[in-house]
C-alpha cells in the first residue's frame, strides 16, 4: 500500500479510499456511487477532505500526518504544510493519554467520542471531541487512521456555565425558605425540596415522598380538598394561590400556598409545582398586631365612654358596658369602697337579679372573693367558681367568675366582676384589656369624685350666698331654701334630666342674688314703691345673671335667674319673652317663688292662704305662669294635702 503526493494532495490507493468509506458511509458513500474510475474517486475525496472546515486528520501506520485538513488548520493554527509528515504525538502534551486511544484504536478499530486536549501553535490547550476509525492495506493489516475532531471549548464554558447554574440553582433552592414541590398531572410527586420537613415540623421528609400521591399524604378530607386545588390549575391552566391553616398534633399552621402549571410548547400541562411557604409567625405576629390594635379601639371607646360625662353613675354604667362587650353577653357589677363605712357597695351592675342586687349591695372586704381581689389589687380569673342558686334562670349560668380590681394611684378604689357564659375561656388579650380599662375607669371614677366635691362646694357656697341674702329682708328668710325645695319637686314630677335638675337647683338658691345690690330700705319698704324704686327691683335679674357669669358651672343657671321674671304670655321682664322662648327652669321657679311669696307675710301685705294662692295661680296661667307647670304644682299641693290629713 502506498500514496504518492502531488502538490498537497496525496493519492490514496484503494484500501485507504475503504477505510474512509467504512468510517462514514453516509458522509462519502452517495458521491462514492456516483463515480466510477479510482482516480476520479481519489481526487474527489482529497479534494472534499483537504477543504473540509471539518477538522479532519490521516496519519499513517507510524503515526506521521498524511493529511491535514482546513478545519484542522484552523483548529491548531498551523498549516498543512508545517505539519504534514510530522507526528501526531505533537499535538499531544499527554504521551500516555496518545498511547491509550492508539491501543483501543488497535484493538476495537474504532474510537469514538474521546475527550482529550491538543496543543495549537500558539500555545493554549484546545479541549476536543476525537472519533478515530483505522485503516487498513489490502491484506488488512493496519496501514494508518483517519479523525475528526470537534472542538469542545465552547461546548465546555456551556456545560461549565450550566454546571455553574445548576449549583447556583441547587443552592438557592437549598436556601429557599419555600417548601417546593414537582408533580405529574395526576398528583404523584417526582420531587420535592429538603424544606418539606422543616415545613411540616418533621412529619414528612422528602425521601418519604417521592413516587407517593398526594392523596395519600394527608387525611382523606384534607387530601381531597388539596386534590381540588391542583385540580383548579389543571383545568384553568393558571396558577392558584391561597392562604391555608393546617392542624399538625393539636398545632395550627398557616400556609402561603402557591399551585402552578408547567406546560410544554403547546401549551400542554406537562407538571404541576406547588409551592409553600410557612406563615405562621407571620400570621401569629400579624393577629398579634389586629389584637393590639382592637385592645386600643376599645380603650379608646372606653376613654371616649367613660370621660364623656363627670357624673358617677353615668361614669359606672358605660364603664360596664364596654368592659362586658369584650367577654360577650355575660352578667356583671361593679363595687366601689366607701371609706366611711368601710365596706364594698354595689354602685353598677348588668343583667344581675334583683335579688341579689337586694342581698349582696355591700359587704366587707374580708368577706368574699370580690374582697381578695380589692385587698390585693390583683385579678382574679377562677374557673369552677360554684355560683349562686339565685343567678339560676338568668341566661345561662357560669361556671367561672373574674374580677378585675380599679386602681387609681397606690388606692384600689373598687372591683369589677363578670360571669362569663358557661364554657367560655378568656384569653390572655382579653384579660390584660379588662386590667387596662379597669386603670382608665380609676381615673374616670376620680374624676367624677372630684367634680362631685366641686360641685357640692359650689352647692354650699350658693347657699350661703342665698342665707346671706335673705338675712338682709327679716321677711324673706329660707325664701331661697323653700322655692329651691318646690322648684326640685316640680322638676322630679316633670321627669327632667339631672343637668337640668342640677341648673335648677343652682337657679333657685340663686334666683334673687341680684338684689345684693338692691338698697334695703326699698327692700323692707312697707308701703308701696315708687316707679324709680320699683325699676330698681326691676334690675335684680340682670345683676343676679351678671354676678354668675364667671362662674361655668352656672353658665346655663344664670339665664334661669335671668328669665324667673318673663311672663308666659308676654310683658315680663327683662327681655319680654313668651311661652317656650323662657328656659323651662326659670318657668318652674317663678311659679314657686310667685307661691312662696303669696303664702309668706311680706312688710306691705299679710301671707294669703293655700286655697288663695292656688285660686290665684290658676287665674294666672296662661298669661303670667306656664299653665302645664301650674297643673303639675297644683297636683303636689294635693299630694301633700293629701298626705297630711
Amino acid at each position: 500500500m502506498s500514496s504518492k503526493r502531488i502538490g498537497r494532495t496525496f493519492v490514496l490507493d484503494r484500501m485507504e479510499m475503504r477505510g474512509i468509506i467504512d468510517y462514514s458511509p453516509s458522509f462519502f458513500g452517495a458521491k462514492m456511487r456516483k463515480r466510477t474510475s479510482r482516480q476520479e474517486s481519489a481526487d474527489y475525496f482529497r479534494g472534499l477532505i483537504n477543504n473540509s472546515q471539518v477538522a479532519i486528520t490521516v496519519v499513517d501506520k507510524n503515526g506521521n500526518l498524511t493529511l491535514f485538513s482546513q478545519g484542522a488548520e484552523k483548529l491548531t493554527g498551523y498549516p498543512a504544510k508545517e505539519v504534514l509528515g510530522k507526528s501526531i504525538s505533537m499535538f499531544y502534551p499527554d504521551e500516555k493519554a496518545l498511547q491509550g486511544m492508539q491501543e483501543t484504536l488497535l484493538k476495537k478499530g474504532k474510537l469514538e467520542n474521546y475527550e482529550t486536549e491538543i496543543l495549537t501553535k500558539d500555545g493554549p490547550k484546545v479541549p476536543i471531541l476525537i472519533s478515530l476509525s483505522l485503516l487498513k492495506d489490502r491484506d488488512g493489516n493496519p496501514s494508518g487512521s483517519i479523525g475528526v475532531c470537534t472542538d469542545m471549548t465552547k461546548m465546555k464554558q456551556a456545560s461549565e456555565s450550566f454546571h455553574h447554574l445548576e449549583c447556583l440553582y441547587a443552592d438557592t433552592i437549598a436556601n429557599i425558605d419555600e417548601a417546593i414541590f414537582i408533580m405529574d398531572t395526576d398528583l404523584n410527586i417526582l420531587d420535592a425540596t429538603d424544606k418539606v420537613s422543616e415545613l411540616s415540623r418533621g412529619r414528612l421528609k422528602r425521601t418519604d415522598l417521592i413516587g407517593k400521591n398526594l392523596r395519600d399524604l394527608f387525611p382523606l378530607v384534607l387530601g381531597k380538598k388539596l386534590a381540588k386545588k391542583y385540580c383548579k390549575v389543571i383545568e384553568t391552566g393558571k396558577p392558584v394561590r391561597t392562604t391555608e391553616a393546617v392542624e399538625f398534633e393539636g398545632q395550627k399552621l398557616y400556609y402561603d400556598a402557591r399551585r402552578l402549571p408547567i406546560k410544554d410548547k403547546s401549551g400542554n400541562i406537562t407538571k404541576l409545582i406547588g409551592v409553600f411557604k410557612d406563615i405562621t409567625e407571620a400570621k401569629r405576629m400579624q393577629e398579634e398586631m389586629l389584637a393590639r390594635n382592637r385592645e386600643l379601639s376599645v380603650l379608646n371607646d372606653v376613654a371616649a365612654a367613660v370621660n364623656r360625662s363627670l357624673k358617677l353613675d353615668e361614669v359606672l354604667g358605660a364603664a360596664l358596658d364596654k368592659s362586658m362587650k369584650i367577654l360577650g353577653k355575660c352578667q356583671a357589677g361593679l363595687f366601689l369602697y366607701d371609706e366611711e363605712s368601710q365596706r364594698l357597695k354595689m354602685a353598677a351592675s348588668r343583667r344581675i337579679p334583683s335579688s341579689v342586687l337586694d342581698d349582696e349591695s355591700q359587704f366587707s372586704p374580708e368577706d368574699c372573693l370580690c374582697g381578695q381581689a380589692f385587698r390585693k389589687g390583683e385579678l382574679l380569673d377562677v374557673k369552677g367558681y360554684a355560683k349562686d342558686n339565685r343567678f339560676k334562670g338568668t341566661e345561662k349560668e357560669s361556671d367561672r367568675v373574674i374580677i378585675v380590681p380599679i386602681p387609681y394611684h397606690d388606692r384600689i378604689l373598687g372591683v369589677m366582676f363578670f360571669y362569663p357564659n358557661r364554657g367560655y375561656e378568656p384569653t390572655e388579650a382579653e384579660l390584660r384589656l379588662l386590667t387596662a380599662i379597669a386603670h382608665q375607669i380609676g381615673v374616670a371614677i376620680e374624676n367624677a369624685y372630684l367634680y362631685k366635691k366641686l360641685e357640692d362646694s359650689y352647692l354650699e357656697t350658693i347657699k350661703a350666698l342665698a342665707f346671706a341674702l335673705d338675712a338682709k329682708d327679716p321677711y324673706t328668710r329660707d325664701h331661697s331654701e323653700k322655692v329651691r325645695q318646690w322648684s326640685l319637686l316640680i322638676a322630679e314630677k316633670l321627669g327632667l334630666g339631672k343637668d337640668q335638675v342640677r341648673d335648677i337647683n343652682f337657679a333657685s338658691l340663686l334666683h334673687d342674688v341680684g338684689k345684693l345690690g338692691t338698697s334695703e330700705l326699698v327692700l323692707n319698704k312697707p308701703g308701696e314703691l315708687t316707679d324709680e324704686e320699683y325699676e330698681e327691683v326691676r334690675q335684680h335679674p340682670h345683676a343676679g345673671s351678671e354676678l354668675l357669669a364667671s362662674i361655668p358651672i352656672l353658665k346655663h343657671a344664670r339665664k334661669i335667674v335671668l328669665h324667673h321674671h318673663e311672663f308666659f304670655g308676654g310683658g315680663g321682664y327683662p327681655k319680654g319673652l313668651k311661652a317656650n322662648k323662657i328656659p323651662l327652669g326659670a318657668r318652674i321657679i317663678a311659679i314657686a317663688d310667685a307661691f312662696e311669696a303669696m303664702t309668706a307675710d311680706r312688710p306691705y301685705r299679710e301671707a294669703m292662704n293655700i286655697e288663695a294662692a292656688k285660686k290665684r295661680l290658676r287665674a294666672l296661667a296662661g298669661s303670667q305662669f306656664d299653665p302645664e307647670v301650674v297643673e303639675v304644682f297644683l297636683s303636689l299641693l294635693a299630694d301633700e294635702e293629701a298626705a297630711g290629713a
